[in-house]
């Protein structure tokens, strides 16, 4: 299926000439073949946002359904590590949306990881989104950071520092069974790891609502599910591309910093398991199939959902359109 992109984003060209579909207007829906596409807005909160861009574009590009990605930010976030008119012309702030017509939200990662949560200077704005998602039940994917952030938010789930930098691809395993979402993924999922502190599986079991589904012997958790709101919580990063984790070793190199390379890579600079990237396109199929299926203007039986989320963003006009990119 296509994914549609703000007009003239560079993700385009570079999906296009990799062979993805990808539009920028919302195809139309004939005779009921095609349904609507799913609104799903992107929370950046990566520095080089180009490139992430990118990689959460690929992963949408291959779902069920038509998705359609607008950018955001919370209020009062500001980057220097991209382009003034590029945040300008393709990123808003989160609650100047037309929140009623979003069906699925993703908060990236930040290279904030060694502060405490209330120092990050945007924590409020952050913070009033996770209050906006979960009074709006709203499908979410939180990523790395943002996946610490939001447990902590919710749960009080806090982030112990490590010694050295994890970093490199670590071989993950469901813990239990019964998880749908992981249908068709190729396991051991090699999942890229690239963090400075941890989230603990003993942290997570004192919180009954916070249930694992991945996990590596080394790396610790990777992917949760929370039974209390639709939230998934990657500690790691699927979405990274074959390259980015040499590209991460070389700038880290460049600036000075004391690293090893990161597990799994060879001298030649690849990695011999890059296959994450077929596991990660199931996960993200998988994922937007479920929000897919449970689209409230589509199933009676969840619009009390979609009342709810009508009601916060103050309208209570059902609306089949996509959100406006900025």
């Amino acid at each position: 299926m296509a994914v549609i992109l703000p007009r003239s984003l560079p993700a385009a060209t570079q999906l296009r000439a990799e062979g993805y579909d990808v539009a920028e207007e919302p195809p139309v829906a004939v005779a009921g073949l095609r349904p609507r596409p799913l609104n799903v807005v992107l929370v950046n909160l990566m520095p080089g946002k180009p490139a992430v861009e990118a990689e959460f574009a690929r992963l949408l590009a291959v779902g069920p359904q038509d998705v359609r990605l607008t950018l955001a930010v919370p209020d009062g976030y500001v980057t220097t590590s991209t382009p003034a008119e590029h945040m300008a012309r393709f990123y808003t702030a989160f609650f100047t949306l037309p929140l009623v017509r979003v069906d699925a939200v993703i908060i990236t990662g930040a290279p904030v990881e060694t502060l405490a949560f209330e120092d990050v200077f945007y924590w409020d704005g952050l913070a009033r989104i996770f209050d906006w998602l979960d009074a709006a039940r709203m499908p979410t994917l939180h990523v790395c950071w943002a996946a610490q952030a939001a447990m902590h938010h919710y749960h009080g789930v806090v982030k112990h520092p490590l010694a050295r930098k994890r970093f490199g691809l670590y071989p993950h395993v469901p813990v239990g069974s019964g998880h749908t979402l992981l249908d068709g993924v190729e396991l051991p999922f090699f999942m890229p790891v690239s963090r400075h502190t941890e989230t603990r599986i003993s942290d997570l079991s004192r919180r009954p609502s916070l249930r694992p589904v991945l996990a590596a012997p080394v790396a610790g958790v990777g992917l949760v599910q929370d039974r209390a709101r639709p939230a998934l919580y990657c500690l790691n990063h699927p979405e990274y591309g074959p390259r980015r984790l040499h590209e991460e070793f070389a700038r880290d190199r460049r600036a000075g910093r004391t690293i090893a390379p990161p597990v799994g890579y060879d001298r030649s600079g690849r990695f011999p398991q890059a296959t994450w990237q077929h596991a990660a396109r199931a996960l993200y199929r998988n994922w937007i199939a479920e929000i897919a299926a449970a689209d409230p203007r589509n199933c009676g039986d969840v619009a009390l959902d979609w009342l709810l989320r009508a009601e916060m963003s103050g309208s209570s006009r059902p609306d089949s359109g996509g959100a406006h990119p900025h």
